[in-house]
């Protein structure tokens, strides 16, 4: 295993991902592998290595603090055989599940577990192979915040209000309305849908309040005018509770075994990684997405190398509760494989003091 300086490596990948978030999917193609491409990668690393070219998997281009740059710039990918390539950002109305059923990416890499059960009741057999990230108290996954002189100062205050929001998912209308069923009542909010514009809806007082993602949450603060009333981490009162998975299409597993147990083995590399470099993270996902390093809201990563069930329990229960599925209609076993990650070996010791140099 080598590590060489990484700026150039660091220039075209994370600054070419960053590029390509700004509008690949404006063409007809979402950068699908050419047929020279797959002909060449068929049955190559991470298979079996019989043709020494990495093995391509399509993922989103992210938005938001993530360790797939990470894993891609420190190369753990490249040392399992596997070459990510980045295909854009989703579109609106677009989910990573429709991109993988029409043959356009590989992997979906930024979704909740209701989304993988929702996937599922349309037909989609998405299943997660590995975690993502952690809501933590100092490291929240999400953010509610209001104007400073709002008179909203606590999670109930937002019944009856307006709210902006990225998209509708689990965790932006989801936790709002998990709070309120937990009270056996109804937020009786109404949500707009905003996308990347929340902050300035929100000042401009478009909106009551608004929900917001890591790594934006740390940049509107810093930026004045607003505050926070609450996170995440408040309404799931739940200290280490896992958010995220990572996975494939059952068919892509079962086809290409190997290729997902390197992709599992590098990801679980990843989140430890940031876990013990922070602050190099948010700088190398800062890179990425064109931000100031100290205006990254970042992260802690599961630090277990398989999927928690417990807390897929819990995410079906939240599901059900705002209505995503009838009750009984998924159950968490069916979200997730934990046999690739028991396999993953131990990482190697030098990944302790490998480090990024922006």
């Amino acid at each position: 295993m080598k590590y060489l300086n990484r700026r150039e490596f660091v220039r075209k990948t994370v600054l070419g991902a960053g590029a390509l978030g700004l509008g690949v999917f404006g063409g007809l193609s979402l950068a699908a592998c050419s047929d020279e491409d797959a002909s060449t990668t068929e049955g190559g690393a991470s298979g079996d290595g019989s043709t020494g070219e990495l093995f391509p998997i399509r993922v989103i281009t992210q938005t938001v603090f993530n360790e797939i740059i990470v894993g891609d710039t420190l190369g753990f990918f490249e040392d399992e055989g596997i070459k990510i390539e980045y295909i854009g950002t989703l579109p609106q109305g677009v989910t990573e599940f429709q991109l993988l059923e029409q043959g356009e990416a590989d992997a979906f890499v930024s979704v909740h577990p209701p989304q993988i059960g929702q996937a599922r009741v349309a037909g989609i057999d998405a299943v997660a192979v590995a975690p993502g990230s952690r809501d933590t108290k100092l490291f929240p996954h999400m953010h509610y915040l209001v104007p400073e002189d709002s008179p909203i100062q606590t999670l109930d205050d937002l019944k009856g209000k307006t709210i902006g929001i990225p998209s509708i998912a689990a965790c932006t209308t989801g936790l709002v309305e998990y709070w309120f069923a937990n009270k056996s009542e109804t937020a009786d909010a109404e949500f707009v849908a905003l996308g990347t514009n929340l902050e300035s809806a929100l000042l401009q007082s478009q909106v009551d309040a608004s929900t917001s993602h890591n790594p934006f949450a740390g940049k509107a603060l810093a930026a004045g005018g607003l505050r926070r009333i609450a996170t995440s981490n408040d309404v799931l009162q739940q200290e280490d509770f896992s958010l995220a998975g990572r996975g494939f299409l059952r068919s892509f597993i079962e086809e290409h075994p190997d290729v997902v147990q390197g992709f599992v083995n590098a990801l679980y590399r990843s989140r430890l990684w940031i876990n013990d470099h922070v602050d190099e993270a948010a700088a190398l996902n800062a890179t990425s997405m064109q931000l100031e390093p100290e205006d990254v809201s970042a992260a802690l990563w599961e630090t277990s190398k398989t999927l928690k069930p417990q807390d897929l329990e819990r995410w079906v229960q939240l599901a059900e509760i705002i209505g995503n599925w009838e009750p009984g209609q998924i159950v968490a076993e069916e979200l997730y494989d934990n046999s690739f990650g028991e396999n993953i070996p131990d990482v190697p010791e030098s990944d302790k003091t490998l480090s990024f140099e922006a």
